[in-house]
């Protein structure tokens, strides 16, 4: 699995965008037992991000958005919140999610907490 960054607009696509009819709210925390930050509207998961830690690092692992639920920009709000939350947190990050790659790509302000000693898993 390559570990480098979106070169082309194909890859910049993975991010999930919102649609201009989006109107729901979304609720988002982190479940540490399940290794998980989940994103509900009305109570029902309706996306996720997996990881892992290892040697210090948070191992962003993969991103899930339920078929009916995407297009709506809540993979974007999700992973924003993830690395809000692990930046607050002073985490050192390793990404093996595509779209979570994409999303780091378009957003300057997380590159800093890219491991560089351990790009990959």
């Amino acid at each position: 699995m390559s570990t480098a960054p979106p070169t082309g607009p194909e890859d910049i696509a993975l991010a999930d965008e919102p649609s201009a009819e989006a109107d729901f709210e979304i609720a988002v925390h982190r479940d540490e037992a399940r290794h998980e930050y989940l994103a509900l509207e009305s109570d029902v998961e309706v996306a996720t991000v997996q990881y892992t830690e290892a040697e210090g690092r948070v191992v962003l692992l993969t991103t899930t958005v339920v078929p009916a639920f995407r297009g709506r920009g809540i993979g974007d709000e999700l992973i924003g919140y993830v690395l809000d939350d692990l930046r607050d947190r002073g985490a050192r990050i390793t990404v093996l999610c595509p779209v979570v790659r994409a999303f780091v790509a378009m957003h300057d302000e997380y590159q800093e907490m890219l491991d560089p000693e351990r790009p990959d898993f």
